[in-house]
């Protein structure tokens, strides 16, 4: 991979007119720093409120007060296995959990499978928010044990991380989380509720990034948040903001191309770097439809499940599909061309194509794909 830096004076001048011109769309701002912003109409909402119906009407509100109470008895860890499926959300509303009468929260810890009434409960894998922080993104992930057939043996494999999907999250005064659930990405898993064993505490600091109109996501190079359109860079050696279309990394591995068979490839990116891609010396970009399995070099292919953004969308995120065959016991072969997913970063730039900051995976063998 090597690297690429091109900078004129006539190319500068096109992407500011580009981003004075840009239209705006009603997507979701979020960005690396703390709070996500949301929009309400054409109107970024406050740091740390959301878009929500109230007594009837859209307005941005504090999701701390404007939340449903989920108080399932079966989503206490220490419940057994049913059948429950949390297929029934929509990502549009906020909850607040409770169990028998108290405020809990998701747990934090890995939860045995079988557990909160369901086969592969959810557990929150990454810190709950400070009180102060806004809006932030959280990781889910799903605990799984299941067997796999080699033609000779049964093996069975354990992984607290085998599902994945994000939701968001915000920390309340009085000491209670809120979650905005969304549909898992298989059946049967479920949010789990545990004892509360961490409280919302107040940051030492909260750097908030100024909101922003567009879908463009900000990001911070140490104190200063960069101008809609660029990332926090090394160039030269030092970190600075910069436009990712001029600062990339080129990837170009043949194997990547949708008509290559199988191999044992894995991506491990460190998600710091941007990238463009090449087939025989030609751009190309990551597949916007299905790819089969067992192509790109991997056993696993990645695809991208939403669509690439158009010119003056500024940086992206996009969501990632990775397709597996695989034999379940009692069910037989299953084909899911989205059996997990993950988010990357996405720049539509000029000249026709397009650069992503890809990020390691959590399944291997799995690979980024190539093609049109």
């Amino acid at each position: 991979m090597r690297p690429i830096m091109m900078m004129t004076r006539g190319l500068l001048l096109f992407l500011c007119l580009q981003s004075a011109f840009a239209t705006t769309t009603p997507a979701v701002p979020t960005t690396t720093s703390i709070s996500v912003v949301f929009l309400c109409g054409g109107t970024p909402c406050p740091a740390g409120q959301d878009c929500l119906s109230v007594n009837g009407a859209l307005r941005c509100a504090d999701p701390c007060e404007q939340y449903l109470v989920l108080d399932d008895a079966w989503r206490s860890t220490g419940y057994g296995r049913s059948n429950k499926c949390d297929n029934g959300f929509s990502g549009q509303g906020w909850y607040r959990m409770f169990l028998d009468g108290n405020s809990t929260q998701m747990s934090d810890t890995c939860v045995d499978v079988n557990r909160c009434g369901t086969q592969f409960p959810l557990w929150l894998s990454s810190p709950h928010p400070l009180l102060g922080d806004g809006v932030v993104e959280g990781d889910v992930c799903g605990h799984r044990k299941y067997s796999y057939w080699n033609g000779q043996r049964s093996t069975w494999y354990d992984n607290c991380c085998y599902h994945r999907h994000n939701i968001h999250v915000k920390a309340c005064p009085d000491n209670y989380y809120v979650y905005k659930f969304v549909r898992p990405n298989v059946c049967y898993s479920a949010y789990c509720a545990a004892v509360p064993t961490t409280t919302p505490a107040v940051p030492t600091t909260t750097p908030a990034v100024p909101t922003t109109n567009s879908s463009s996501v900000r990001f911070w190079c140490g104190a200063t948040p960069c101008p809609a359109g660029q990332d926090c860079l090394s160039v030269n050696g030092a970190l600075r903001c910069a436009d990712p279309c001029e600062q990339y990394s080129v990837l170009d591995n043949a194997w990547r191309s949708t008509g290559y068979g199988r191999s044992n490839k894995c991506d491990r990116f460190s998600g710091q770097g941007w990238y463009r891609m090449f087939l025989d010396g030609n751009s190309t970009q990551i597949p916007e439809t299905c790819v089969e399995a067992n192509r790109c070099g991997t056993r696993y292919p990645l695809w991208l499940s939403s669509p690439h953004p158009l010119l003056g969308d500024g940086l992206v995120e996009r969501d990632v599909c990775g397709h597996r065959k695989y034999y379940s016991y009692g069910s037989g072969w299953m084909d899911t061309c989205c059996y997990y997913r993950q988010n990357i970063h996405v720049k539509s730039c000029p000249g026709n194509y397009y650069v992503y900051k890809l990020v390691r995976l959590t399944n291997c063998y799995s690979a980024y794909c190539a093609g049109m």
